[in-house]
């Protein structure tokens, strides 16, 4: 199976387990299910980043589920994995506080491994903050909301006995960095072909695995498509340049790596009979502008790809093409 297989697999296991949690009497079936995408995520090999740890992290989280029954070795080992990277945010390791009191080792590395990730944290909680601002200067109601997982890792100090003093007057805007992943219709996309321009990303996630990518496929054409007064072009030689891709060719961009044809039909007030040289003329503007871009084409290549109804991601030149694709860059979306 390949890799983009799997992550779709994934996706879907992570759908179906999280519907079942919902339910009552669904936690086992749940189970099975998140388990399933777990293994799914690790082998033969862990896929690309947030999978393996998203599907930990849930796993864990229904696990926990299971009062004195509860497994917490298993509980604390899947944590560990999901808050690898710090993709996720603070939630797995607020999680691992309550989970390390719960595993056996001596209490003296149980105390120290804890202090330990504690610090990691605090650091993780001031650097989603770094643009908010100590609560201090807010009064009665004006004073913001604390985010959940604030809430949580109160909570987690309240319970383990930790010292609070380092989280007064804290209080940080961002949100959960992983809430709809996958499923949301309003987030990210990292597209290199029909397959990938289905999955939904939050932006921190979506900038993160763009930029995996691009080093993994380096050289390689890559477009950040934010929106429509927003396109970033990153040349195959590592150049950053504005204005090189202008919307209307990152949309047929996209429409030729996903495989969307029909979009590239022109404006449906264009009369039929003209329909055939707007076609032609945004055909060769998109042209024009892979080459200003770098990528060394062959046009008759080119022209096979406009027409060619499959998504093929290396249509004309050995170098591959990726996209980051925001919400608000394409209003039908």
């Amino acid at each position: 199976m390949s890799e983009q297989a799997r992550t779709t697999a994934v996706v879907r296991l992570l759908r179906q387990g999280l519907d079942l949690k919902l339910q009552f009497g669904g936690t086992a079936e749940a189970e099975r299910h998140l388990r399933k995408a777990y293994a799914t995520a690790r082998d033969p090999h862990p896929l690309c980043c947030p999978w393996p740890q998203i599907t930990a992290y849930r796993l864990a989280h229904l696990l926990m589920r299971g009062g004195a029954e509860t497994s917490w070795c298993e509980v604390d080992a899947l944590l560990a994995a999901a808050s690898s990277d710090d993709v996720l945010g603070p939630a797995p390791l607020v999680y691992r506080l309550i989970s390390l009191t719960k595993t056996p080792p001596a209490q003296e590395e149980i105390g120290t491994a804890r202090a330990d990730l504690y610090q990691r944290v605090q650091r993780l909680v001031r650097q989603r903050a770094a643009g908010g601002l100590r609560a201090v200067s807010y009064f009665g109601d004006e004073r913001p909301l604390q985010p959940d997982w604030f809430n949580l890792l109160e909570l987690a100090v309240y319970a383990t006995g930790l010292d609070y003093a380092p989280l007064e007057g804290w209080c940080d805007p961002a949100r959960d960095p992983f809430a709809g992943l996958g499923f949301d219709i309003a987030a990210w996309s990292v597209v290199e072909d029909a397959e990938s321009a289905t999955l939904r990303y939050p932006e921190p996630i979506a900038r993160q695995r763009f930029e995996e990518r691009r080093k993994q496929l380096s050289p390689c054409l890559a477009v950040a498509f934010i929106s429509a007064r927003q396109v970033v072009t990153h040349k195959p030689d590592g150049a950053e340049a504005r204005d090189v891709l202008k919307a209307r060719q990152a949309q047929d961009l996209l429409s030729l790596l996903t495989a969307q044809r029909s979009h590239l039909g022109g404006h449906s007030a264009v009369r039929a009979q003209d329909l055939t040289g707007e076609r032609r003329q945004r055909k060769h503007r998109l042209l024009q502008a892979l080459s200003t871009a770098g990528m060394v084409l062959d046009e008759a290549a080119f022209d096979r790809w406009w027409e060619d109804p499959r998504p093929v991601n290396r249509p004309c030149s050995a170098l591959p093409i990726l996209m980051l694709v925001g919400p608000n860059a394409l209003p039908h979306r």
